[in-house]
């Protein structure tokens, strides 16, 4: 994803038709997304770690999957938002990582009976 958001930072920067305040959000949203990504991966290794070391995980095994799949939804949202309606176009990478995380949330059952 580094790879296509750097990408796409080439093209808003030096393309005619954006206007500033859109740039702006943008590099506001880069650094939100990778902080969210950063933190669900650092509890996901805790996790790995005490199962390493034969603790119960079961309540924190829950906690890393909410939390893991609503960082999941806000940065595939955003990235919709980053790319305008190219990402929500049918072949592009980031409408198929939307999908798929969508798809994925509702397969392994929902937020709120993880939270239970």
């Amino acid at each position: 994803m580094g790879a296509r958001i750097s990408g796409n930072r080439r093209n808003i920067k030096f393309s005619s038709d954006i206007r500033l305040e859109n740039f702006k959000r943008f590099n506001i949203c880069c650094p939100e997304m990778a902080t969210e990504i950063y933190a669900a991966r650092c509890m996901l290794y805790d996790v790995l770690e005490k199962i390493d070391n034969g603790e119960e995980v079961r309540g924190a095994t829950s906690m890393v999957k909410v939390f893991s799949s609503e960082v999941a939804n806000r940065v595939a949202d955003k990235a919709v938002q980053i790319f305008w309606g190219h990402g929500l176009m049918k072949g592009h990478p980031v409408e198929k990582m939307y999908r798929d995380i969508r798809m994925f949330r509702i397969l392994m059952g929902t937020t709120e009976v993880q939270k239970r």
